[in-house]
């Protein structure tokens, strides 16, 4: 599910009964045990300027105190510091996905520290999520700030005025949030949901990006969701009978279902929708093959805090330890084979959760 640390409604009908496909059984797979391999060293602290013709995808980051951020390339062979300042405590968030662009106090930079100006919500104190190209900001937000308002999904491209995407799908509630968990231009989607106290999953609906037709509306979809970077995947954790967590995972359009995996909670995929990064219970963080279970990857002891996807490749970065404001900060950044990379201790970093 998109949210940093990544719902109430007036809802369109729902849409599933009339248009679901008819049943298919899919076997389920249960995380497999990986292979044990030895704990990665942390990656040591380069104050070596990242060029500013480096074209590489990096995944940014920062120091306790520091008045600046670093990146490091996702096979973890370059890390250093990024031209331009960010003040300790600025509120930085939402870098895109290759890293060339972050937004930090309603203002987004890029990679060498220029201003491409302010994004275009900062009175109704949202930030907007990046596409799956990094070329636009997505955002759901409320027609006035007040409670009983309708909600509209708008779309900017940096520097131009935000184009409404559709409008009157949900009434706003202050106690409330409303993530886009997908916003893709070449498959021309929009995903958004309504979160509730509590973090409850309360609705999810689909949207073609180009002109706010309604594609899928899902009421109750489950405890938690996640989609892929294009939209064409949904997985959706629900409790069993046994009160163990099956995550099933389905084609976003029309809800077929394509896998499933027992005793899994998932929060992300992969960029290209092969691996699900999610928990087992708590304390457990899991990275694996949907289709088969294999387990790539898992840590224990700590508390799941937020993923991030290599864009176009199959590395993921994973936090541990970010919650209840804990100090123990981990990112690792997970390779296929199950090796990883350790960045820095007690980085801040804009996972998505």
């Amino acid at each position: 599910m998109w949210r940093r640390a990544l719902i109430l409604i007036l809802g369109f009908p729902l849409l599933l009964a009339a248009c679901q496909p008819a049943a298919q059984t899919v076997p389920s797979v249960s995380p497999q045990v990986a292979s044990a391999r030895p704990a990665p060293n942390r990656l040591p602290v380069s104050d070596a300027l990242i060029s500013t013709s480096d074209t590489r995808s990096y995944l940014l980051f920062q120091l306790p105190g520091e008045d600046h951020l670093r990146g490091v390339s996702w096979d973890g062979a370059t890390s250093g510091v990024i031209a331009g300042q960010v003040g300790a405590q600025a509120i930085w968030s939402a870098q895109a996905p290759d890293g060339s662009r972050y937004i930090a106090d309603s203002v987004v930079y890029d990679r060498q520290g220029h201003s491409l100006g302010a994004i275009p919500w900062p009175d109704k104190g949202y930030s907007g999520s990046w596409s799956s190209d990094g070329k636009l900001l997505c955002d759901a937000v409320p027609e006035s700030p007040t409670t009983g308002a309708l909600m509209r999904l708008d779309v900017a491209a940096l520097g131009h005025a935000p184009r409404v995407v559709t409008r009157a799908y949900a009434i706003y509630s202050d106690n409330a949030t409303y993530p886009v968990l997908a916003c893709d231009t070449t498959r021309d989607r929009a995903i958004v949901a309504v979160l509730g106290q509590g973090i409850a999953l309360g609705h999810i609906w689909v949207f073609r990006l180009s002109n706010g037709t309604l594609i899928r509306s899902i009421d109750s979809p489950g405890s938690w969701a996640a989609v892929s970077n294009d939209g064409a995947l949904l997985a959706v954790a629900q409790p069993t009978s046994s009160g163990a967590t099956r995550t099933t995972i389905q084609r976003t359009d029309d809800g077929t279902t394509v896998g499933t995996v027992d005793n899994f909670t998932a929060h992300g995929f992969s960029s290209n929708g092969s691996l699900l990064v999610g928990t087992t219970d708590p304390d457990s963080t899991v990275l694996l093959d949907w289709r088969t279970g294999r387990r790539i990857w898992s840590h224990s002891g700590l508390p799941y805090g937020g993923f991030f996807a290599e864009p176009a490749g199959e590395r993921v970065a994973i936090g541990l330890g970010f919650t209840g404001g804990s100090d123990i900060a981990d990112v690792y950044i997970v390779a296929l084979d199950g090796s990883a990379v350790l960045l820095p201790a007690h980085v801040r970093a804009a996972l998505q959760f």
